[in-house]
């Protein structure tokens, strides 16, 4: 009601007429607190309690004129009288807003002498985020740049969370320099001013890099059994696989060879192994930052089984399953050279389906080693492959040991007066 300039006027009038009065502090006239403090979107009620008669009363907000006695000066709706008798004078302010922060004055008038009581209403925000980077996808040695901005009050922190390592960094930006692929994951940023439960959000960071193999071997294989080759790389994204012969044709599935590709790897499997199949292959995996291959080998399968192992008095026997003509044994004691001769035993099987091989030690070589727990490697070789696989075997010459001890003791004694 009236000119905004007309209220100004009246409300100095009103502070200067009452002050000289007494300030009085608490939730209620006479306990009037010097702050009240409410969260953004709640309703406050501003209480101003009178125990004695009153002439005048006024409510103000900085200079302006909210309330004198009953007529509401204030165009704002949300701002009504939620008392208005002799003893109480209290205002409500339903969904408190940022504005709504600052002083707020009861005035009255009683026995002819003014009263002035203060509040200061203060308005809390709880932190949240209001802008804050999108998912990124780089490439390997790229810099990274992310943000996190958020508004609140009192101002909020903001932290930046590593989840995979729990490491963080305080502010609203975070800087990586040179991204390493171990650093891609989800980067959480938390923001929080005590008020509410923090607010936080993730980007996720996602790093580029050029396929790395990561699993390869040789395999063993039966005729007429089945095989699988595998391939494995580590790419971002996921790498294309191709595999190739040693002549470097291509390979293609047929009805005894499958190609099965994954997500990060590739199988060639084998449903039925043949001559033909046996030999080098070369896996290649490659994206659109780069490739990798490796080569592995698909051999046959030339030893099944050592079966047993005998020592008896210095000396050995190896049975072993299935012979393959024209093949090699060679047992090489711990020490000595790998050649036959009279300390090594080198024997070529026949086709049985099972041999036996044995190798004597001469009672009293040196070096006395043999005398306790000799280590024995056995070769095995085929003019059908290079490839050699060692055993091992501990020879525990207890007998022979003994027989030697009670020799020495039966010449100590005939040496004896």
């Amino acid at each position: 009601m009236g000119c905004p300039l007309l209220r100004n006027a009246f409300a100095g009038l009103i502070l200067v007429l009452l002050s000289k009065g007494s300030s009085v502090h608490a939730a209620e006239f006479g306990t009037l607190p010097d702050n009240i403090t409410v969260l953004e979107g709640e309703s406050v009620i501003l209480r101003c309690r009178i125990d004695e008669e009153v002439t005048h009363k006024a409510w103000l907000n900085r200079s302006n004129i909210l309330f004198t006695g009953t007529d509401k000066w204030s165009l704002d709706k949300r701002v009504t009288l939620a008392n208005s008798n002799n003893s109480d004078f209290s205002i409500h302010i339903d969904k408190v807003q940022v504005t709504d922060e600052g002083p707020y004055t009861c005035t009255f008038q009683a026995n002819n002498k003014p009263r002035i009581a203060h509040v200061y209403l203060i308005v809390q925000v709880p932190a949240r985020i209001v802008n804050i980077s999108k998912n990124v996808s780089v490439n390997e040695g790229e810099n990274v740049n992310l943000y996190c901005l958020a508004v609140g009050r009192p101002e909020p922190t903001v932290t930046w969370k590593d989840q995979k390592y729990g490491l963080v960094s305080e502010g609203e930006f975070l800087d990586i320099t040179e991204i390493k692929r171990q650093q891609a994951e989800d980067y959480e940023c938390i923001t929080n001013n005590g008020v509410a439960p923090p607010d936080q959000r993730k980007v996720k960071v996602t790093v580029n890099f050029p396929p790395m193999i990561t699993d390869m071997k040789n395999m063993p294989a039966h005729l007429g059994k089945t095989a699988i080759l595998r391939c494995e790389a580590m790419a971002v994204p996921p790498a294309s696989f191709e595999w190739y012969r040693d002549d470097h044709r291509p390979v293609e599935s047929d009805n005894t060879l499958r190609i099965k590709n994954e997500k990060t790897r590739s199988l060639l499997l084998f449903t039925n192994v043949t001559e033909k199949h046996f030999g080098n292959y070369t896996c290649f995996a490659s994206n659109r930052l780069g490739a990798s291959n490796a080569s592995m080998l698909l051999f046959r399968k030339l030893i099944q089984k050592y079966m047993q192992v005998h020592a008896h008095n210095a000396q050995f026997t190896l049975v072993r399953k299935r012979g393959l003509s024209q093949s090699t044994l060679t047992f090489i004691p711990h020490g000595y050279q790998s050649t036959c001769g009279s300390l090594n035993r080198c024997d070529t099987p026949t086709q049985n389906d099972a041999y036996a091989l044995t190798h004597h030690f001469s009672l009293f070589p040196p070096p006395p080693s043999h005398f306790c727990s000799t280590h024995i490697t056995a070769f095995f070789s085929s003019a059908l492959s290079s490839l050699l696989l060692p055993i091992f075997v501990i020879l525990r010459p207890i007998k022979a040991l003994l027989a030697y001890i009670t020799a020495l003791l039966s010449l100590s004694l005939s040496l004896s007066p």
